[in-house]
């Protein structure tokens, strides 16, 4: 009896260590599917466009991107952070991340299962047009690293749209919304910034 006892403690002490090492919660991710996000239809919502980009809010974010990996998604390889892990998946870049991270670089608090729809407008009067033609209604400012601000708007429950703006200047490949004037690195993934069609 008592060797059987050392044997289960022993087996439970390599899974907590096994646990820890994955470095991801035990929870399971309230995240939707990835792959089920992807339709010209955004998931509970009346807007008919596709996004450019998609983050997907959750405990796990790298055994939420392996799936949509196995999905027939791409790694974008050499973009990969330890917060962020990006795949390319039928024209859109999905980021998976913690709520912990939102919760740190921004000043709304996401939930695991949350999801942003980030779209891209050539003009103040196309990003006006799309809010008024699908209805968005503003729930904040959403204000990120370096005190950037972006009008955050609730498509349905538990689904955000971000709208920006083109401008000029230096920004991140992977993450159109951060801005910057000058040359320098992101905030986000630390990325060298690119002069390029930047979007606020």
């Amino acid at each position: 009896m008592f060797k059987r006892l050392i044997v289960v403690s022993m087996v439970l002490g390599v899974l907590t260590i096994l646990c820890a090492a994955h470095g991801e919660s035990s929870r399971e991710s309230m995240a939707p599917e990835a792959k089920d996000l992807v339709s010209i239809k955004v998931r509970g919502t009346i807007i008919d466009l596709q996004p450019k980009y998609v983050d997907v809010i959750t405990v796990s974010p790298q055994a939420e991107a392996r799936k949509l990996v196995a999905a027939g998604g791409k790694r974008n390889e050499g973009h990969a952070h330890e917060t962020h892990d990006p795949v390319f998946y039928r024209g859109m870049f999905f980021s998976f991340r913690t709520p912990d991270f939102w919760k740190k670089s921004t000043n709304y608090n996401f939930e695991d299962g949350d999801v942003i729809y980030t779209y891209l407008a050539d003009s103040s009067e196309e990003k006006d047009e799309f809010q008024a033609r699908y209805k968005l209604a503003g729930v904040t400012d959403l204000t990120r690293e370096a005190a950037t601000s972006f009008p955050l708007y609730r498509a349905s429950a538990r689904h955000y749209v971000l709208i920006l703006t083109r401008v000029s200047g230096f920004t991140c490949s992977m993450h159109p919304q951060v801005m910057k004037p000058e040359a320098g690195k992101c905030p986000i993934c630390r990325m060298q910034l690119i002069r390029a069609k930047q979007y606020e």
